[in-house]
C-alpha cells in the first residue's frame, strides 16, 4: 500500500480512491493519515464484512465492533485528506447467487498485477 501511495502522490493525480476492508494496523493508518499525496483528495471505499450471526440471524456486537472499528480508520484516512468515507456493502442478491457458486478464492502469496505481496 505504500508503493501505491507514493506512486499515487508523484502522478500528480487530483483525487485518489483508496478501496478497502479497513483492517489496518495502527502503524499503517498513521502512515497514510500522513502520506503525500500531493494535493489530491483521498477517498475511502470500505468494504462491510458480515456482522449478522447466520445462525441467530442477530447482530454479533463483536463484530460489529471490529467493523466499526475498520471503518474509522478509513475515515480517518480520508478526512487528513479533504476526502469522504463510503461503506460498500454486498447486495443480499449477489450474496445468495455467491452461495450457489461460490468463487475459488486464493490464499497463496505472489505476483498480483505486478506487485510482488
Amino acid at each position: 500500500i505504500h508503493e501505491a501511495v507514493r506512486l499515487a502522490g508523484a502522478l500528480g493525480a487530483d483525487c485518489v480512491y483508496l478501496l478497502s476492508d479497513g483492517e489496518l494496523g495502527a502503524n499503517v493508518v498513521t502512515r497514510l493519515e500522513a502520506a503525500d499525496f500531493g494535493s489530491a483528495v483521498v477517498h475511502t471505499f470500505g468494504v462491510q464484512q458480515r456482522v449478522i450471526d447466520r445462525r441467530t440471524g442477530l447482530v454479533d456486537p463483536d463484530r460489529l465492533r471490529e467493523q466499526q472499528g475498520r471503518n474509522q480508520n478509513l475515515i480517518t484516512i480520508a478526512m487528513a485528506h479533504g476526502g469522504t468515507f463510503t461503506s460498500v456493502t454486498v447486495p443480499a442478491a449477489a450474496a445468495a447467487l455467491e452461495r450457489l457458486r461460490p468463487i475459488p478464492r486464493n490464499r497463496s502469496r505472489g505476483v498480483v498485477w505486478g506487485v510482488k505481496l
